[in-house]
């Protein structure tokens, strides 16, 4: 197996794992979404799934070579409304997850960027 296939299998799990997560998170209700949980690391499940989502768009940003979005950037900043709700999350790790897939997907010819 080459360090390519590797990776599209890490890359693999990870959308597997991710689906999991969201398809659980989609059951909770809108008070349950965005409520305050104490000690929970990121304050609430909202805002853990945009940690999380932030952090996928930021590996596949860098691993692609692209500039990392604003809205990856500064997720709490109030600009950054395209995180506002689970719908939306949902949609920017479906777009980050699609990029990693494709990028991987063309990667054979080029395995030195993914060492």
């Amino acid at each position: 197996m080459s360090w390519a296939d590797h990776v599209r299998m890490l890359h693999a799990h990870g959308c597997w794992a991710n689906a999991r997560i969201l398809a659980a998170a989609e059951k909770a209700g809108d008070a349950e979404y965005f409520a305050t949980v104490p000690g929970l690391s990121f304050g609430s499940l909202h805002l853990t799934l945009v940690h999380h989502v932030v952090a996928e768009r930021t590996w596949v940003a860098r691993m692609t070579k692209a500039e990392i979005p604003p809205w990856a950037l500064r997720p709490g900043d109030p600009a950054s409304a395209q995180l506002a709700d689970f719908a939306a999350v949902r949609a920017k790790w479906a777009e980050s997850e699609a990029d990693g897939t494709a990028f991987l997907a063309r990667s054979e010819e080029h395995t030195s960027e993914l060492q």
